[in-house]
């Protein structure tokens, strides 16, 4: 997802400015309070067995409500979305400080 494009989107449509406390602030706490929601659904579903292919048959539970249902999965779905962002963020500049630490190197033993 791509949540600088989410929250310009929500400035426009608010008309208010993408730099202000709501665009910069608000929107970035309310959609990690969603994830943080998303691991709770996560762990309370027990949905770890079934990411690493370990359950065979999923049983869906049909007396709970579907508005809940698929409010547990976006959340989910944000939460996996922000845990990719970091991840690659971390590899990103992980990445770029090995080859500076690496081209660093190369260079004290010339």
């Amino acid at each position: 997802m791509h949540w600088k494009m989410l929250a310009n989107f929500f400035s426009r449509i608010w008309h208010i400015s993408p730099h202000s406390f709501w665009a910069t602030w608000f929107m970035p706490a309310i959609s990690l309070s969603i994830a943080a929601y998303g691991f709770y659904a996560f762990i309370e579903r027990g949905m770890l067995p079934y990411l690493l292919m370990q359950v065979d048959f999923a049983f869906f539970d049909f007396e709970q409500s579907k508005t809940r249902f698929y409010l547990d999965f976006l959340a989910m779905t944000v939460l996996f979305a922000y845990l990719t962002r970091f991840l690659l963020w971390l590899m990103i500049f992980t990445v770029k400080k090995l080859k500076t630490t690496v081209l660093n190197l190369a260079l004290r033993r010339l």
